[in-house]
């Protein structure tokens, strides 16, 4: 009983232990340096006990998230406790913490409401007018098969499954990209 008592004060304390990001962040709000890093990821010891942070593991979690900003650390970590009662051996705790950290940050319409914005333009400016589609998802999507293909289809429900398929690899891409991180996964 003395020790779920003492666990649940930890837990308590755990989530302050991670620092808010200040705010003198720099413009693009990138500043994390390895002392507030290691503060913060120390805190995932709280809520597990048996995790082993050594100095090399910390070190490579540092090289591996340092390019995401105090806030999205945070994020990443908080759902990352929220949301794992427990780490398995084989667990990828960075992945889970940059996915999570990283989740806002890539809201992009869904697919039907992209295929809103081409049916739209369709109206607006027929197949022979350039469209203006507000979001480069939408855009690329539409250049990948080609406007006036789209436009000009006799086949309406093909056409939108093949833009349903483009837009959602380009969303893919996006999505293990930004996870990957700005070294796109290079040792």
């Amino acid at each position: 009983m003395e020790q779920q008592s003492q666990v649940l004060k930890q837990s308590q304390t755990s989530l302050s232990v991670v620092p808010k990001p200040s705010r003198n962040l720099s413009v693009s709000g990138r500043v994390l340096t390895k002392e507030i890093f290691t503060k913060a990821v120390k805190s995932i010891s709280l809520c597990f006990p048996n995790l082993e942070l050594t100095e090399t593991r910390l070190k490579v979690w540092y090289e591996l998230l340092k390019d995401l900003s105090l806030e999205q650390l945070r994020k990443g970590m908080v759902t990352f406790l929220r949301n794992h009662p427990e780490i398995y051996p084989n667990t990828n705790v960075v992945a889970h913490i940059r996915k999570y950290g990283l989740s806002t940050e890539l809201n992009y319409p869904t697919a039907i409401e992209a295929w809103g914005m081409v049916l739209k333009e369709i109206g607006r400016t027929g197949s022979y007018g350039t469209p203006k589609i507000p979001n480069d998802m939408v855009q690329r999507a539409v250049e990948m098969i080609g406007w006036r293909d789209i436009c000009l289809s006799d086949n309406v429900e093909a056409s939108r499954a093949h833009f349903f398929r483009a837009y959602e690899s380009l969303i893919k891409r996006e999505q293990d990209l930004s996870v990957l991180g700005p070294a796109g996964g290079e040792a």
